[in-house]
């Protein structure tokens, strides 16, 4: 397995995370769609042409007092609908909405966003990652895009659904600093000896608060590391980063990245101080 493959098997676990909120949330969202079928606004313009002007402002106020009535369901249950967004070659957008037996939620979100990517390059096509569907375009101006996808179907803003588009550039192997945020770790002979990776003074703002847990992507594996420090640290600091993964320890990886008393590694944040991905430089 190379490593954009692993990055990918990261970004697929951020679609399976949202996914699984996403279908919890269904039930409660169809009750939101349901009303603005029936209240649009479009709806709403079309009842008032066949009554009586004096008529239209009742509807009004009815309608938006019914939205309202059912907005106050949703307080305390608001939903982040989290994409990703690859812009290292066009644009390319990772939805988690699933490729087949999706639900009203999966539906209305892959419509709206396709129509706004459609809107902004008609050749725009779909794809697949793992079970999630993809949208790839020919974007010059992501900013508009994301002010598209930031404009919700009334449904989704009834229903209190927020849509934050996360940036993460898929790295391409044996390249570091074009795309990410990156440090240059150097190991020494005792980083090999008690396998750890040591995080200088500098850079100890990079990686998240101590012992705080986070994933770091090699080519040999995903390791759940944290940073710690050594007895004689402060414990509020931590100066070393230690870790396991599902097959072995830190050191077993270590080991099979054929480091040496000397040798860098780039580790490269892929997701703010919760995903980073390591490699021999």
């Amino acid at each position: 397995m190379d490593f954009s493959q692993l990055v990918e098997e990261a970004v697929v676990k951020s679609l399976n995370d949202t996914n699984k909120r996403m279908q919890r949330y269904d039930n409660d969202y169809v009750e939101a769609q349901k009303l603005v079928k029936l209240l649009s606004r479009n709806k709403i313009e079309e009842y008032k042409k066949s009554i009586p002007a004096d008529l239209t402002e009742i509807l009004e106020e009815a309608a938006e007092a019914k939205k309202e009535q059912v907005q106050n369901l949703f307080e305390g249950k608001a939903l982040d609908i989290e994409m990703v967004l690859n812009t290292s070659d066009g644009v390319e957008l990772f939805l988690p909405v699933r490729w087949q037996n999706g639900t009203s939620i999966e539906k209305d979100l892959y419509g709206h966003v396709s129509a706004a990517l459609h809107a902004v390059d008609p050749a725009a096509k779909s794809g697949k990652l793992g079970d999630y569907v993809t949208l790839a375009g020919n974007v010059r101006n992501v900013r508009s895009l994301k002010s598209k996808i930031a404009d919700l179907p009334e449904a989704m803003q009834v229903a209190h659904i927020g849509m934050p588009l996360e940036e993460v550039k898929i790295p391409v192997h044996g390249t570091y600093g074009t795309q990410n945020p990156y440090v240059l770790v150097k190991m020494t002979p005792s980083s090999l000896q008690y396998p750890h990776i040591p995080v200088l003074k500098r850079n100890r703002a990079f990686f998240p608060a101590y012992k705080r847990k986070f994933e770091l992507l090699t080519e040999f594996g995903t390791v759940a590391a944290w940073v710690t420090s050594q007895t004689t640290s402060k414990p509020s600091k931590g100066n070393y980063i230690c870790g396991y993964k599902r097959d072995g320890t830190l050191g077993v990886v270590l080991d099979k990245m054929n480091l040496k008393p000397g040798s860098e590694v780039v580790i490269e944040e892929i997701h703010a101080k919760s995903r980073y991905a390591m490699r021999k430089r």
